[in-house]
């Protein structure tokens, strides 16, 4: 079965399981039973905390406040019962209630802030989920939930942006569909990435930023697309972000640059009706800084030579555009005169991009999205559709995204808890040459000679002007499935497990076209002659990923959370490249209708599988150590080399717990210790020895040789990252301050170099060899402030330091 079908069958699946689950009659709502009713609202603002969970502690029930931050259970069996109300971002706070047949309850709630949440749950780097004071590393967790709301957030990267210390992002284009690169605390690679790895709900997407013709840019400077194009922001819950090898130990071989997972929304259990949300956004973007004005300066023999410069001899006779169509004169307030230069010597100015009406343009855009949450006693589920399109200010750029998301989560016993994640995105973006391409329009117009000369295309442009740069058509349509399970059984209270299967299914085809242009040929030979080139791509990556935990209380003081799993990450990549030269005319573009084609394959695969076991052991519920350590074995390694073991230990405790601590403005401390390490594994393909076919004659007939191509490195391993850090949490002032500080050190060792290959092999590239060595140290600070909050108006702010210093230690030396 092919997975396209299966992908098909999941989604119709997924349909008739909403429509069932909005049909469901509601039974729990009709049976005779009493009512609980209330409020959720902030301490000292009073104001109305808006999707906030409620719950009925052990009935599987649960609901979410509405825009009024109310709530309300109904059909509730007579008894005494605690409802607990939860808010990211506040304490937790619960309530002992009575419910009688025909009566409504009544149950009110006050929060306050909290902006460091001890007791918050944390799935991202550790054994299932764990409350955040036994974490020893700094994690930073993202409450993203209704930003959307409060600000207009176009993509998952400018979530990121400035909210985590240490993460850096690199984005060197603000046009539609471009994409940032991501550094976590510094370079630690040359030759492999340093990017993070990407997990949405636990399964590992494809994130890194590619541009239009290669694989993977890496650190490119260049403009390209970013995959994670594919995610509405407004679906997203929370993002987690753990930094280094210290936090990133059980994601091995892969993680030395970090992990950001992205937890999307889910439904709400047990609740009251079907909650709707549907939002339409308009914006403009525009060209903000001053576009530059050029000069040049009409000298007596310039003005002398009319066909070299023309608007020196004559500027009354040069025509150019302008917002008001084609103009001819150089207007005088545009020629700069000095009565002590004479007759011989005048300035002209321009200013290229805002005068042609089709350089840059005010860049209009929308945003539709629709959702739908809810849920019965043994279910819940999540639903989303999402429109965008977005013009670039450059004519030849725009994106447009459709796609939706659902998820449905099914507990049929207290034990066990199944879940069904489902995303679906078509995006399609046109990117135009880079600023600084020979073709480029910012290029031609910052070198602009001001109509002085005799410009090739267009007068004021040094090389192509706007209507030659905007042919430039090159356009990706994306298509991207991720499809993910996931499965909790907890057969006893001691004993925990979790299961996560899922797909990342991302296709992409890239269309480059030149159109027949045999009169002026602009863009040269074979292009003017009409050339067509698609190039489609599939990647694939597949997760599997199970870890258990036992529990056991070893004394009224001890604990111990004892944890074994096992990850499984596989991605096959798969290109074609196909081109037609020669075409009939512009609208029959088939690569089959042209007078020459030709076409390339590539395809490339690697697995990681790895195995980890931790032991954590609590003191009295406020001193953690943690230990572990994972095996990793890569198919990117060498032949001669095997597995690699990567350990970690970390330290916490809460010290405000102690009875001894009474420090009046500090409401919770947390000192913490990490140290760890994690690698980063080589590309597909780079320790194999490999050869390639070419066409040689032998006498007069034409043969096919084998020739050298790739020399390789059988002893070829990951890069292995060794890091500590030491920090702390603390939340001050009654919450209105909250500090998350930490110092980081990390050496990676075996770093990838590139070396040439000997003469004497008979290869004449270069392969990789494990012999460098990269350090980074720095610190991290965020904090958080709330310093004004009451009923009239509330201040809050959020400042994210870091300091890093990254340091290329040695080049290696080989033996």
């Amino acid at each position: 079965m092919s997975v396209t079908s299966v992908v098909r069958r999941l989604a119709a699946g997924g349909i008739a399981l909403l429509c069932f689950a909005l049909l469901w009659p509601a039974t729990t709502q009709a049976q005779v039973g009493g009512t609980i009713r209330g409020s959720m609202v902030e301490a000292g603002t009073q104001r109305p905390l808006v999707n906030a969970r409620i719950a009925i502690v052990g009935q599987e029930r649960e609901t979410r406040t509405d825009d009024n931050g109310s709530f309300e259970f109904r059909g509730v069996d007579p008894g005494q019962y605690t409802v607990e109300a939860t808010f990211i971002g506040y304490t937790r706070q619960s309530s002992v209630v009575t419910v009688s047949t025909g009566q409504i309850t009544v149950v009110n709630f006050t929060l306050q802030r909290a902006p460091i949440q001890l007791d918050e749950f944390v799935v991202t780097g550790t054994a299932g989920r764990t409350e955040k004071k036994e974490i020893g590393n700094a994690v930073t967790s993202l409450d993203v939930g209704d930003l959307s709301q409060v600000a207009l957030v176009a993509n998952v990267q400018e979530m990121l942006n400035a909210r985590a210390p240490g993460l850096t992002m690199y984005k060197t284009s603000g046009l539609a569909g471009t994409g940032s690169n991501v550094k976590i605390r510094g370079a630690g690679s040359l030759n492999a990435s340093y990017a993070p790895v990407y997990y949405i709900d636990g399964i590992r997407f494809e994130a890194n930023p590619r541009s239009f013709g290669n694989d993977n840019v890496g650190n490119s400077t260049t403009q390209f697309r970013s995959p994670m194009e594919f995610i509405d922001p407004a679906d997203i819950e929370r993002i987690e972000v753990i930094k280094g090898p210290a936090a990133a130990t059980l994601y091995g071989a892969d993680a030395a640059g970090g992990v950001i997972q992205i937890i999307t929304k889910k439904g709400t259990r047990g609740a009251e009706g079907v909650q709707w949300s549907a939002s339409v956004e308009m914006s403009q973007s525009e060209w903000v800084k001053e576009t530059p004005t050029t000069y040049y300066q009409c000298t007596a023999s310039r003005i002398r030579n009319a066909s070299s410069y023309p608007g020196c001899n004559d500027p009354s006779s040069v025509e150019f555009w302008t917002h008001d169509g084609l103009v001819t004169g150089i207007p005088e307030e545009d020629i700069i005169r000095n009565s002590a230069w004479g007759d011989s010597l005048f300035v002209i100015k321009d200013n290229p991009l805002a005068r042609h009406p089709r350089a840059i343009r005010p860049a209009d855009g929308y945003d539709v999205k629709l959702s739908a949450r809810g849920g019965g006693q043994l279910f819940n589920y999540y639903m989303s559709f999402n429109r965008m399109n977005e013009e670039g200010i450059f004519l030849n750029n725009y994106q447009n995204r459709t796609g939706g998301r659902a998820n449905f989560e099914w507990t049929p016993t207290g034990k066990l808890n199944m879940g069904v994640n489902f995303g679906y995105v078509r995006n399609q973006v046109r990117i135009p040459l880079s600023d600084n391409a020979s073709d480029g329009l910012l290029r031609n117009a910052y070198r602009s000679r001001a109509r002085a000369t005799r410009d090739p295309y267009e007068q004021g442009f040094r090389g192509f002007g706007p209507d030659q740069t905007n042919t430039y058509d090159n356009v990706a349509r994306e298509e991207r499935t991720t499809i993910g399970m996931t499965a909790s059984f907890d057969p006893a209270p001691w004993f925990e497990n979790r299961l996560v299967l899922g797909l990342d299914k991302y296709d992409v085809r890239e269309t480059q076209f030149y159109q027949v242009d045999p009169v002026e040929c602009i863009w040269g030979l074979p292009e003017c002659d009409g050339q067509i080139g698609q190039r489609p791509s599939t990647t694939h990556t597949w997760t599997v990923d199970y870890a258990g935990s036992v529990r056991a209380r070893l004394s009224n003081d001890f604990s111990s959370r004892t944890s074994a799993g096992m990850q499984l990450n596989a991605r096959q990549y798969r290109r074609y490249t196909t081109t037609g030269y020669g075409l009939v005319a512009n609208n029959l573009n088939l690569i089959g209708s042209a007078a020459t084609t030709e076409a390339s394959e590539g395809y490339n695969e690697q697995t990681s599988l790895g195995f980890f076991v931790q032991e954590q052991i609590g003191w009295r519920d406020r001193l953690f150590g943690t230990a572990a350590v994972r095996v990793d074995d890569n198919s990117a390694f060498g032949s001669d080399f095997s597995l690699v073991v990567y350990p970690k230990f970390s330290l916490s405790y809460v010290l405000s717990e102690e009875s001894f601590f009474n420090v009046g403005m500090i409401d919770d401390l947390k000192l913490r210790f990490a140290w760890g390490q994690a690698g980063n594994a080589p590309a597909p393909f780079s320790a194999d020895r490999t050869y390639t076919s070419d066409n040689v004659a032998v006498g007069d007939a034409p043969v096919v040789a084998l020739r050298p191509s790739a020399y390789g490195n059988p002893d070829l391993k990951a890069e292995t990252g060794s890091e500590w850090e030491l920090g702390f949490d603390a939340s001050l002032f009654g919450g209105i301050l909250g500090l998350e500080a930490t110092y980081y050190n990390q050496t990676t060792r075996d770093a990838l170099m590139s070396l040439p290959d000997a003469p004497s092999t008979g290869f004449s590239g270069s392969h990789l060899v494990n012999i460098g060595e990269i350090s980074n140290s720095g610190f991290e600070l965020l904090a958080t402030m709330s310093p004004v909050r009451n009923p009239s108006f509330q201040w809050d702010f959020t400042l994210a330091f870091s300091a890093n210093k990254n340091e290329l230690v040695s080049f290696g030396r080989l033996a």
